[in-house]
């Protein structure tokens, strides 16, 4: 059975505060690990109409306080989109113009794949999905492992704007020193 669709609020309303923890909640993440996620986050906040405020890497999940810019991704231009596209997946890239059928032959889309574009990058679920798929690929080639790294489907909790983005962002910088890893949350590099 499928999971049901997550319903998401407007930029205008408030941010997401989403953790997700990898499979069994082991200590997997060294620094090295730790080092190659946040490098994904970056490269994928700058192609997804995605405002990072906040994030804290652990040893076994993540946190990460973000607001969607879906009405931004809308009104983006062709040009905007595909440069966008192309700091995720590379210069050399092209961004899917239509789908395939059940005989492998291309339905090009109408508008050459925009709107398409527009949705894809315009959603923070989907920036989440593939920041967690490109990063397990990525670890279980270094560890020559096969199988799921993270556990279910990523948590999301709408906070709204103003004070409940201060407090979320304080709940997420503190985690480090919850966890006895730091004295300050300043001390902690991956936060």
């Amino acid at each position: 059975m499928s999971q049901p669709k997550r319903h998401w609020v407007s930029q205008d309303i408030g941010a997401y505060h989403i953790i997700s923890k990898v499979a069994g909640s082991e200590l997997l993440f060294r620094d090295a690990e730790k080092e190659m996620f946040l490098k994904y986050l970056e490269r994928f906040s700058a192609g997804f109409f995605v405002d990072i405020h906040s994030f804290c890497i652990m040893g076994n999940h993540i946190h990460i306080l973000a607001t969607e810019r879906h009405k931004d991704a809308q009104c983006a231009t062709k040009e905007n989109l595909i440069e966008r596209y192309k700091k995720i997946y590379g210069a050399h890239t092209e961004p899917p113009q239509g789908t395939y059928d059940n005989s492998g032959h291309l339905i090009p889309d109408a508008d050459g794949g925009i709107q398409r574009l527009r949705e894809r990058l315009g959603s923070i679920s989907r920036f989440v999905q593939e920041l967690k798929q490109s990063f397990s690929r990525w670890f279980n080639k270094k560890y020559d492992r096969w199988g799921y790294l993270w556990g279910n489907r990523f948590k999301s909790v709408v906070v709204q704007k103003g004070e409940g983005l201060i407090i979320c962002s304080s709940y997420i910088d503190l985690n480090p020193v919850r966890a006895g890893l730091v004295e300050k949350p300043e001390d902690y590099k991956y936060c």
